[in-house]
């Protein structure tokens, strides 16, 4: 007979395997509301700081996006960037993961004497 003890544990062991799992890849569903759509415009999604830099998103049709990061708010959490394109009264769904290919590096920021130039 299993002893309450043991019970306990096998039940932490499976729930911490579910949310390592569930951490692994998040959705982000976007949708427009407004019934005009978007051309291609950046997001910013609030993210932990702690692994963001291995974050990749991959688009609808499973593409790698290129991203960014900048800081967030507290020093524990980021921002990642990446642009989004939404079709008029459409729901699209991008995923984020720590795995997979990253994207191209299509955009950038570099400083020009007292100026930021911004490329893509």
């Amino acid at each position: 007979m299993m002893r309450d003890s043991n019970r306990y544990w096998i039940a932490a062991v499976i729930l911490t395997a579910g949310v390592a799992a569930t951490a692994a890849e998040r959705t982000i569903t976007i949708r427009d509301w407004t019934g005009r759509g978007f051309a291609p415009e950046v997001v910013a999604y609030d993210v932990p700081a702690a692994g963001a830099e291995k974050l990749r998103v991959a688009g609808p049709d499973g593409k790698a996006l290129p991203v960014q990061l900048a800081p967030g708010a507290a020093k524990d959490r980021a921002i990642l960037l990446f642009p989004a394109d939404l079709p008029r009264d459409a729901t699209v769904a991008y995923k984020v993961s720590d795995a997979g290919d990253a994207g191209p590096a299509e955009a950038g920021v570099k400083a020009d004497g007292d100026a930021l130039v911004l490329w893509n």
